[in-house]
C-alpha cells in the first residue's frame, strides 16, 4: 500500500528514523521535501498582488454597472 494512504501515526507512538534505518529496507516510500525553482516564489507574489488589485477594481465595476 502506498505510504500516502496510511493513517497518520499517533504523536505519542511516533518513531524517529535515522538515514541508516531507511537505506536497507528496500522501499521507495521515503518522502523528500519538494524543491521548487526560485522563480516560483515570484509567480506566487504576482498572483497574490494581482488578486489584491483586482478586488477593488471588480467592486468598482459592480457599482458602475449596478
Amino acid at each position: 500500500m502506498p505510504r500516502h494512504l496510511e493513517s497518520a501515526p499517533d504523536p505519542s507512538e511516533e518513531e524517529t528514523f535515522g538515514p541508516a534505518e531507511h537505506e536497507d529496507d528496500g522501499s521507495d516510500d521515503v518522502l523528500e521535501p519538494l524543491r521548487r525553482p526560485p522563480w516560483w516564489r515570484w509567480v506566487a507574489i504576482v498572483v497574490i498582488v494581482s488578486m489584491v488589485v483586482a478586488t477593488p477594481f471588480a467592486y468598482a465595476l459592480y457599482l458602475v454597472f449596478r
